[in-house]
C-alpha cells in the first residue's frame, strides 16, 4: 500500500477538510481532523471549525490539535480561552490543559476554569498544573471571586503545586 499525502493525492485534502465540516457521523468528522493533521495539511481554521462542533469528542480533539499551536496563534489561543463556557466538562478539561502552553496570557482564563469547576478534583489539577509559575495569582483570584466550600481544597491543593515547585535555600 501507498501512504497518502498532499502531494501524491493532491484531491485528497479538500475531500477530507470537506468530511471534517460537512458528515453527518461525529466519528467521521473527528477521523478526517486528524488525517487532516497526519497529512500535514490542518489549517488554522480546521482547528477553529473543530472547536464548533456539535460533538464534544470532536472539540476535544480540536483542542489537542490546538495546543502545540497555542504559543504562535493568537486566534487558537483566544478560541481555547472561550471554552470555559463549553457545555462538555471534558473539553474544559482538555482546554485547561492545553493553556498551560501559554500561562502567562493563559492565567484570567484559567481562573475562570477554576471557578467554574472548583468542585473537580480534576479540574483543579489541571488549573494547577497549567498555571505554572503564576499558581499563587491563581490561588488568589479564585479565594477572592468564590465563596464555594471547595475554595479551601482549591487552596490546599494550589500550596501543593507551590510547594512542589519551590527550590531550596542556597
Amino acid at each position: 500500500t501507498r501512504a497518502v499525502s498532499p502531494r501524491s493525492a493532491p484531491g485528497a485534502v479538500p475531500a477530507w477538510g470537506e468530511m471534517m465540516t460537512k458528515h453527518a457521523s461525529a466519528r467521521a468528522r473527528l477521523h478526517a481532523l486528524w488525517t487532516l493533521d497526519g497529512l500535514g495539511a490542518l489549517r488554522e481554521e480546521d482547528v477553529l471549525t473543530a472547536f464548533r462542533d456539535s460533538d464534544e469528542h470532536v472539540r476535544r480533539a480540536g483542542v489537542l490539535l490546538a495546543e502545540p499551536r497555542l504559543k504562535s496563534s493568537e486566534p487558537l489561543r483566544a478560541a481555547t480561552m472561550g471554552l470555559v463556557e463549553d457545555a462538555s466538562r471534558v473539553v474544559r478539561f482538555q482546554a485547561a490543559l492545553a493553556l498551560g502552553e501559554v500561562p502567562d496570557a493563559a492565567a484570567p482564563a484559567l481562573t475562570s476554569f477554576a471557578r467554574k469547576d472548583i468542585a473537580d478534583p480534576w479540574m483543579r489539577v489541571a488549573t494547577h498544573s497549567s498555571a505554572g509559575p503564576r499558581t499563587a495569582e491563581l490561588a488568589v483570584a479564585v479565594a477572592h471571586s468564590t465563596n464555594s466550600p471547595d475554595a479551601a481544597t482549591f487552596l490546599r491543593d494550589a500550596g501543593g503545586f507551590i510547594a512542589a515547585g519551590a527550590k531550596p535555600p542556597e
